[in-house]
């Protein structure tokens, strides 16, 4: 089922399950805004009883009641150890793909970037761990005067790499990337004929590009990015980005 979706639906998917862990952050907060009131008393002289005078209950208090705030409680050691540390991106734009001296015609390109800080500095710049999937749609001719070898499909970018982060101002970032990873090739034979074999391009990858971010707000930022990919096939994308932190 999963490759019956286009990179655009793909990219939907892997975006509603980040936003699904994002979320599940802050299902244990506001519980006790969901206790239902207490039955009325069986008796009414309980009703009518004089209120407890505050700081009187701290001599009868339980010792082993911890006095740590709620929120405290509910936030995990996993979520406070990723704190503006971990970091989920996408970008669309333009992409230009060829096996050799042929276009592969590429429609666009989209990704999804999950990228964690290590807390390193170089050259004054931060550096972080990313993987990045990028699909994106092609229709290659493979026969430029004849193009009755005619494909449709999809080719998919598995990348592992890393990014730095240099502060330009305060809102401000440049960045850098460089990824090594693999393609993956899908293609049908949009004409059909009998012996016609789909080409299979599948391979390694290196891709370097770089960009600027702008903070939008705290936790969102908003930039450009360019990429230059070589080795099974080439590529060339042009692509603005989102990139929020959990």
């Amino acid at each position: 089922m999963w490759f019956q979706l286009r990179p655009r639906q793909r990219v939907c998917c892997l975006w509603f399950v980040a936003l699904s862990l994002y979320s599940f952050q802050g299902w244990g907060k506001g519980l006790n805004d969901l206790t239902p009131p207490p039955p009325p008393s069986e008796t009414p002289e309980q009703d009518l009883a004089p209120p407890s005078v505050p700081g009187a209950e701290i001599d009868n208090a339980d010792p082993t009641i911890s006095e740590k705030p709620a929120e405290d409680m509910v936030k995990s050691e996993l979520s406070k150890k990723i704190a503006d540390k971990l970091f989920i991106g996408t970008s669309y734009g333009f992409a230009y793909v060829q096996s050799g001296s042929t276009n592969w015609r590429a429609s666009g390109s989209s990704d999804v970037t999950v990228s964690y800080k290590l807390g390193m500095q170089v050259a004054g710049g931060d550096l972080a761990a990313t993987f990045r999937y990028a699909p994106m749609d092609v229709a290659p001719h493979l026969d430029e005067e004849e193009p009755s070898e005619a494909y449709k499909g999809v080719v998919e970018s598995y990348l592992f790499g890393s990014e730095w982060h240099l502060p330009l101002t305060d809102k401000l970032t440049a960045v850098a990337t460089g990824e090594l990873g693999v393609i993956v090739v899908h293609l049908d034979d949009i004409v059909g004929l009998v012996d016609s074999d789909a080409p299979d391009d599948t391979g390694g990858a290196l891709v370097l590009g770089g960009g600027v971010d702008w903070g939008v707000m705290e936790k969102l930022s908003m930039g450009t990015r360019l990429r230059l990919g070589a080795g099974t096939l080439s590529s060339f994308q042009l692509s603005g980005n989102v990139t929020f932190a959990l």
